[in-house]
């Protein structure tokens, strides 16, 4: 049966919402080899890269999603959350901010930016964290004996 890629994306997500991740990797790489230069179908790809532990590969298909469609929000945000697996904060806070960027309502979003920053200390900008520096005791213990 013939499918236009649209049709085609939403069968990828019926099998994700299904939580049957293999048969969506498998239909998703189909699309993506079908339609390279189609955003969504490399999201899809890319999200289920990551469910299945390849943060790598799946952030790189955000990227590329983004590449295709710089306005794709949806991509960066999983690009931030693919990234934060990795421990790549500061790559992370910029995809992060990039999705806020694009879709400013959303509090999801604003929450994680402001996680990123936490985690991102020379990225902070909230002007109380700025102004208190970390106080470090040094406490000797010694016996008597």
């Amino acid at each position: 049966m013939y499918l236009r890629e649209g049709e085609m994306i939403e069968h990828v997500e019926r099998l994700i919402r299904a939580e049957k991740w293999e048969d969506a990797l498998a239909e998703a790489k189909e699309l993506v080899a079908k339609y390279p230069t189609h955003a969504a179908a490399n999201a899809v790809l890319g999200t289920c890269h990551c469910h299945l532990g390849d943060e790598t590969q799946g952030a790189e298909q955000f990227r590329k999603a983004l590449e295709l469609d710089p306005h794709f929000w949806q991509a960066a945000f999983s690009l931030a959350r693919c990234l934060d697996r990795l421990g790549r904060y500061e790559e992370a806070l910029e995809a992060a901010r990039a999705a806020l960027n694009e879709k400013p309502s959303s509090v999801r979003i604003g929450r994680f930016v402001k996680a990123m920053e936490r985690l991102t200390p020379e990225k902070i900008t909230d002007s109380w964290q700025l102004s208190t520096k970390p106080i470090y005791w040094n406490i000797e213990v010694t016996s008597d004996e």
